[in-house]
């Protein structure tokens, strides 16, 4: 049981990576016009953000139920510091 829901955990994880970068991306670059361009990287930060939070409340779950951070420590701070990279973001969009 804890193991597929370690593999949900990673998957959440790197989504929220692929879609917190490609936001990034998108930010610096001219692929989408300016009205359209807002929008999409708020999408992008909303869904990147509720994978976040899904894996992170797993990562965290396994880890008490496990009660031991060998296994489940590197991917919290990971989602830690995929949390740091949101908020960035949207401090970016927002200003």
């Amino acid at each position: 049981m804890i193991g597929v829901l370690r593999k949900w955990a990673n998957g959440f994880m790197w989504t929220a990576w692929g879609f917190v970068f490609i936001t990034m991306l998108l930010m610096v670059s001219f692929v989408i016009t300016s009205n359209n361009e807002l929008s999409v990287m708020t999408l992008g930060l909303i869904i990147a953000g509720i994978f976040f939070l899904i894996s992170f409340l797993l990562f965290s779950w396994i880890t008490i139920q496990k009660k031991s951070f060998a296994e489940t420590g590197w991917q919290l701070a990971l989602t830690g510091g995929f949390l740091l990279a949101y908020v960035l973001v949207l401090i970016k969009i927002i200003l």
